[in-house]
């Protein structure tokens, strides 16, 4: 069906008020304008899906996979897809059936994720449980279990167990038994948390740790690896290897290898 103007158009060019090539001209550039006009309004809608939506809860709610702008929930929150999202904020119990992809993640109470988590900052002071966690900064003050864990600055204080820790700058601050099967980063430090009487109230038990800088306290290992390394107190280390080491009186070390 022709549109108002289209059928004004027409009618001057059958009336002769325009000659045929002046409507022709007219008629393109008007068809021209519609197509642009259809693929910005096009654009626009990709774009507001792409932005997502807000979702905010208090108590028990359930959240479809989608994307999102940000995510809040406060009480028991229960995802039931793939989450693309800015932000998502948990103060309660989370629960995800799939992965979660955002720019920032925080969590203060427990978080189980069926799939990956994958955030630019990640910050739990719970219970964290995930397949695998990638982050440029991840922060833990409780309990974190995952296969892989992935980041560019780790702080993990309380208890962790996983089959593979990588990050550039990883601290760890032991204050439960912990394991991790292989420890890789450029500088690494796993101190023991000093409880009451100054008692160490934590460990690590791993297989291989390797590094540049490496400093441990209270860790037990098959092989410890770095240019500098140094092994303090309640270490047991069945070998060592390394250009600049230092070993604790206090420590256990089977073999010591220099580079």
């Amino acid at each position: 069906m022709e549109d108002e103007f289209v059928r004004k158009l027409k009618e001057k060019y059958e009336k002769g008020e325009i000659s045929k090539e002046t409507y022709e001209e007219i008629l393109q550039r008007y068809e021209e304008e519609k197509e642009e006009k259809k693929a910005d309004e096009e654009d626009k809608e990709e774009e507001d899906e792409d932005r997502g939506k807000d979702y905010k809860c208090a108590g028990m709610c359930t959240v479809p996979g989608g994307r999102y702008e940000y995510i809040s929930a406060s009480g028991t929150v229960k995802i039931t897809g793939e989450i693309h999202a800015k932000k998502v904020s948990s103060g309660g119990m989370l629960t995800a059936s799939s992965s979660i992809y955002t720019e920032i993640f925080k969590s203060g109470g427990t978080a189980s994720i069926e799939g990956d988590l994958v955030a630019e900052s990640i910050s739990s002071g719970g219970i964290l449980k995930a397949r695998r966690i990638e982050g440029g900064r991840v922060k833990t003050g409780g309990v974190v279990k995952c296969t892989e864990l992935k980041c560019e600055n780790g702080e993990i204080e309380g208890k962790v167990k996983a089959e593979k820790v990588q990050c550039k700058k990883l601290k760890i601050y032991l204050s439960a038994s912990c394991k991790v099967d292989e420890i890789i980063g450029e500088d690494v430090e796993i101190r023991a948390k000093k409880g009451i009487l100054r008692k160490y109230a934590g460990t690590m038990n791993s297989k291989k740790i390797r590094g540049e800088n490496l400093h441990l306290e209270s860790t037990s290992a098959e092989e410890v690896e770095g240019d500098s390394v140094e092994i303090g107190e309640g270490c047991v280390i069945d070998v060592v290897k390394g250009e600049d080491i230092k070993i604790s009186n206090k420590a256990k070390v089977g073999k010591v290898v220099k580079k």
